[in-house]
């Protein structure tokens, strides 16, 4: 039983998968996939410049020092490097994209 005592919980599990069918039927899902930020041999040859921008920040990979600076939309590139265990920085890896150094240099306005 639920909280309620009403409703079994398998009765609000099989509702609920049904509402969630009902309600992504009909729509169209892109079937492109997003692909990570590759780490790789690339962070050992090069800058590597990410921009994330559903959290409004930049990211670029030092391949000499092995430094990440981030550089938030509107304001200047960050004094002191952030660890690489930071959990922007990962999620900007999954799901930003990579840019040109230009791009970061120029950065973006806040929205």
């Amino acid at each position: 039983m639920c909280c309620c005592g009403r409703y079994s919980w398998r009765s609000l599990r099989s509702s609920l998968s049904r509402l969630l069918e009902a309600a992504t039927q009909g729509r169209q899902f892109k079937k492109e996939r997003r692909m990570p930020v590759s780490k790789g041999e690339h962070f050992a040859q090069r800058d590597i410049y990410i921009d994330y921008s559903f959290e409004e920040v930049m990211f670029r990979c030092d391949h000499v020092t092995g430094s990440i600076f981030r550089r938030f939309y509107g304001e200047g590139e960050s004094a002191k490097p952030v660890p690489h265990d930071n959990h922007l920085f990962n999620h900007a890896l999954l799901y930003g994209d990579e840019i040109t150094s230009e791009q970061y240099e120029q950065g973006k306005e806040r929205s």
